[in-house]
């Protein structure tokens, strides 16, 4: 018996009356304090194209992590056909922002240069890294920069993970800005990057250049890294977690109005514990800490009287500290928004037969306690159209709607579906190989409005936020290449392309989970020209960035 549902091993599939060969091998591996599992997937179907479709892959599944972003989920198109994953060095010899020139311009003399750049320590554990520049593009084409880090020496710090799969292996990457800059010749960008910046890190400063949507890049400019200081309690605190931060164990609030403070630190609450019956299992969790360092969710098994109850959990066979036990612990962190927390944990089939109840309390980094919360295995309340739902699953919509938006902090209700991948289509921007539109950019996030076909993803992904891009061929094309494995991709996705935008997940022509890394690659053959939806589907519920690119031949 397992607690956290893995990804099994995938065998042969029967696909729409035709066997699917998916082989594989899997193994287990520690990164980073975290597990993975190396595996295959295929998964493909012969309908709607006019001869061979296939997908191999061959990657290892990982947890996302990246910055928010203020994007809606939608997603921009670029023109960029030139991918310059790791390029190298500018030319610029002086290291300062003067501008450059570009032949290709009408009048030869295109002013491309950084104005000023910013490196801050951020986030409410210091591990976190704001860039931010000011720049100008006379031809209105950047909305990105590449950065590589540097140590006090100037000598390159690994930090960057280049192939997703959870271990840093180069010094630099190229960076979307959090809103898009296109069309704008005098502009400001930034990026936050999550854990960039651990305890101990040896990243001391930046060399920053702009990066236009064509790959050319302009001279650089080095920025030193500003760090937080650290208030005490009492002391007046930014809110934001940018310039600067109270000291562990504290949380910073204004109370009647006054400026804000530090204050001596609270225990965590936990509001809302739901256990939900199903074929998978689900434990929800939410609450709020003041203090934003809550550290883990403890959960106890319990029988229907209350008491503890032995559970073995020996599913796991290369965990044997797993195989008795009546509690386990969770770390609620990745999914943390401000003072909120949330967490999700998904067990295996017929988990709920065996405890039919479970506790939780939660602790923070200073060892407060919050209250013990109990609940009992049951369904969710369900909502029709029209009524108020709460987008991390506390209840559910009637079947055919969902939870719309799908955003925290707003007032959600129950929505049909149809209309609602209408405008989510007709809303984000065409790729179009033949008029050079070949990549997007975009944010998972808010309802799921479309499920990954059942067989491509080992673990389950259904009610996990989406994106999506159509594609439109205007001829047939002998090969198809689409891919998420991209810079800007900080997420783990699942990546399918549906016939239309009204189409179901089940009548995906392809799909693909974890080719490279955590990203995900279609490779289809003699495909028909016309219209598609290409969907990029986030693994975890949270969503983040993503870019998605395409290759017609």
């Amino acid at each position: 018996m397992t607690l956290a549902a893995r990804r099994p091993r995938n065998r042969g599939r029967t696909t729409r009356g035709m066997s699917v060969a998916s082989s594989g091998s899997e193994r287990r591996l520690r990164v980073r304090g975290g597990e993975k599992t190396m595996k295959r997937t295929m998964w493909f179907a012969l309908s709607g194209i006019g001869a061979a479709i296939a997908i191999a892959s061959f990657g290892c599944s990982a947890s996302d992590s990246g910055a928010g972003a203020s994007d809606d989920g939608g997603t921009s198109p670029s023109a960029n056909e030139n991918e310059n994953e790791r390029p190298g060095d500018t030319t610029s010899e002086d290291g300062g922002g003067g501008g450059s020139t570009d032949p290709n311009t009408p009048s030869g003399n295109r002013t491309f240069a950084l104005k000023a750049v910013k490196l801050q320590q951020v986030g409410r554990n210091g591990d976190s890294l704001r860039i931010a520049l000011k720049g100008t593009d006379s031809s209105k084409q950047t909305t990105s920069m590449f950065v590589r880090f540097r140590d006090k020496t100037d000598n390159p710090v690994i930090a960057i993970d280049s192939d997703w799969d959870g271990i840093a292996d180069t010094d630099g990457r190229r960076f979307r800005f959090d809103t898009s800059t296109l069309g704008t010749p005098d502009f400001t960008g930034a990026v936050v990057q999550a854990g960039l910046y651990p305890i101990g890190s040896r990243i001391a400063r930046a060399v920053i250049v702009l990066e236009d949507e064509s790959g050319k890049q302009s001279p650089e400019m080095i920025a030193d890294i500003a760090n937080q200081a650290i208030r005490g309690e009492g002391e007046a605190c930014d809110t934001t977690l940018v310039a600067d931060r109270c000291a562990d164990g504290m949380s910073c609030a204004s109370e009647g109005g006054a400026p804000a403070t530090c204050h001596a630190g609270v225990a965590p609450t936990l509001s809302q514990l739901a256990y939900v019956r199903g074929a998978s299992p689900r434990m929800l969790f939410r609450g709020t800490e003041p203090d934003q360092d809550v550290a883990r969710i403890d959960v106890e098994f319990l029988d229907a009287a209350g008491n503890a109850k032995i559970v073995n959990l020996s599913g796991d066979p290369e965990n044997p500290d797993l195989r008795d036990r009546f509690s386990i612990a969770l770390d609620p962190r990745a999914d943390n928004l401000g003072t909120i927390f949330f967490r999700e944990n998904i067990a295996s089939s017929g988990f709920d037969g065996v405890v039919p109840k479970v506790a939780a309390t939660v602790t923070d980094a200073a060892g407060h306690v919050s209250a013990r919360v109990v609940s009992s295995v049951g369904a969710v309340p369900t909502r029709t159209n029209g009524q108020a739902c709460d987008d991390r699953g506390f209840d559910a919509c009637a079947s055919g709607s969902v939870c719309s938006p799908g955003l925290p902090d707003v007032a959600n209700k129950c929505a049909s579906v149809g209309p609602l991948r209408t405008t989510k289509c007709s809303s984000a921007g065409a790729l179009d190989p033949a008029k050079g539109m070949t990549k997007a950019f975009g944010l998972t996030s808010g309802a799921s409005l479309w499920d990954p076909p059942a067989g491509c993803v080992s673990n389950d992904a259904t009610g996990r936020p989406e994106s999506v891009v159509p594609l439109h061929l205007a001829k047939a094309a002998s090969s198809l290449k689409i891919t998420t494995a991209m810079p800007e991709t900080e997420i783990d996705t699942a990546l399918y392309l549906l016939p239309s935008c009204a189409a179901q997940g089940t009548a995906a022509l392809a799909c693909n989970d974890d080719d490279r890394g955590y990203t995900s690659t279609l490779s289809l053959e003699n495909v028909p020209a016309g219209d598609y939806v290409v969907v990029v589907e986030s693994i975890s519920m949270r969503g983040g960035k993503f870019g998605v690119s395409i290759e017609a031949k």
